[in-house]
């Protein structure tokens, strides 16, 4: 059941008339995405704007947004459009400022406004970040914070706004029956390697060579050292390809490692994935996923960068995983049995290390004498696979379902039943 609040009025499925929605996540944050959501509805009058829009389905937030506009396209018909709370962030302007040593948690609590609730997740806001930001608006200033510090903004499944989390490190594997629509995979690119620029900012007196930031009468000589990372992939007839990173300023000695190091898992890992898949929210933009390719042993693992949900008959998302890489396959086979004989085997490939729960299928069966079939004594086989071939066994018992002795058949005498020319028989 789909539910729709907007300031202080509520709406219920039968108003809404269509829904678009759109998340977007960035692993590394080198962008902060603005996402969206269009609802078309059938209604008396318009709703409030420049408020909180809440869509709830079957209990569950699945964004809170700012409204921006409500479009009347007919007499009853009325467009609703929002955007995530990152959009008031791009209204509030930050002064510069030089940060030393201080935790995440504080210096985004700097940037948010009264009454914008917002979670840090605590790992992330005790990191520390140092350097220099220039007078920007809060929300590239977000960017630059979670970028050094290794953070995700998350904006939808919370009735808080906003999120601060880390990046995900554990896959989710999405199971091919939850695939439809013949997947695309999109080979990028090669990136040969990632140059960062770090920074280091000292208080003093500048000369007439040195660069130099100013906030207030403190002024700050800067100097840079880049940190090259050469991908090990690539070979000697890839053409010269470099990303370099130079506008964090908050990038510094202490951090500049592990920030190249994440940069370059990014970029060198160029494969992207784009399929539709059935999704009631289980699966986050921001995820890590697995997935089988065109092949029935290769399976990939890669960031849920963009998901565009649609609303049926079950809930729906095409979805674009980026940073995608193949991760070890094992193989399962499950055996049925019935009084300890074999009568059927199913095998599957699955990413090592996934934790599987199988439904065990009711299995039919024919002999001479009837028709029937077998009940599995448990519902689903479990376990974890690893490397190689893996086994699991599921017991049945035989639930008979027609016996041939018991069908009914008539036998009609030869002088009842009419040959035609065509050589068909007609009973009369």
């Amino acid at each position: 059941m789909i539910n729709l609040t907007i300031g202080s009025n509520t709406y219920t499925q039968a108003d809404i008339r269509s829904i678009a929605l759109k998340h977007e996540v960035n692993p590394i944050t080198a962008t902060l995405p603005i996402n969206q959501i269009e609802i078309v509805m059938q209604i008396s009058q318009s709703t409030p704007v420049a408020t909180w829009l809440t869509l709830t389905i079957d209990g569950r937030i699945w964004c809170k947004y700012w409204v921006l506009s409500c479009t009347r396209a007919s007499a009853n018909t009325y467009k609703v459009k929002a955007q995530s709370a990152i959009l008031l962030l791009s209204r509030i302007t930050m002064p510069a400022k030089m940060y030393s040593g201080t935790t995440v948690a504080d210096a985004v609590a700097e940037l948010m406004p009264s009454g914008l609730s917002y979670t840090v997740d605590a790992t992330i806001g005790a990191r520390t970040i140092s350097g220099y930001c220039k007078e920007q608006n809060a929300r590239d200033r977000l960017q630059q914070i979670c970028f050094a510090a290794g953070a995700v903004v998350r904006s939808f499944f919370s009735s808080n706004p906003i999120e601060i989390i880390g990046l995900d490190t554990d896959s989710d594997y999405v199971p091919p029956e939850k695939i439809y629509r013949r997947p695309k995979i999109e080979y990028e690119d090669v990136v040969t390697a990632i140059e960062v620029t770090a920074y280091t900012y000292t208080q003093g007196t500048p000369s007439a060579v040195d660069e130099y930031v100013q906030i207030g009468n403190d002024y700050y000589i800067v100097s840079t050292q880049v940190i090259t990372i050469a991908n090990p992939d690539a070979v000697a007839s890839d053409p010269t390809n470099v990303v370099k990173v130079k506008e964090c300023t908050l990038i510094n000695a202490d951090n500049a490692s592990n920030v190249a190091t994440r940069i370059a898992t990014y970029y060198f890992n160029r494969i992207k994935w784009s399929g539709k898949i059935l999704n009631e929210g289980e699966y986050l933009t921001g995820d890590k996923l697995s997935v089988n390719t065109y092949s029935a042993t290769e399976i990939i693992s890669g960031y849920a960068t963009s998901m565009k949900f649609g609303f049926g008959v079950g809930q729906n998302a095409d979805v674009t995983l980026e940073q995608a890489e193949s991760v070890e396959a094992g193989n399962l086979t499950v055996t049925y049995t019935y009084d300890g004989a074999t009568i059927e085997e199913k095998s599957f490939t699955l990413p090592v290390g996934y934790v599987y729960n199988i439904t065990n299928p009711a299995l039919w069966y024919t002999t001479q004498a009837s028709k029937g079939i077998y009940i599995p004594l448990t519902e689903y086989v479990t376990g974890t696979i690893a490397s190689g071939q893996n086994t699991a066994t599921a017991a049945y018992e035989e639930a008979i379902i027609q016996p041939f002795s018991n069908r009914y058949a008539e036998v009609y005498a030869i002088d009842d039943a009419e040959q035609k020319g065509d050589g068909k028989v007609v009973f009369k």
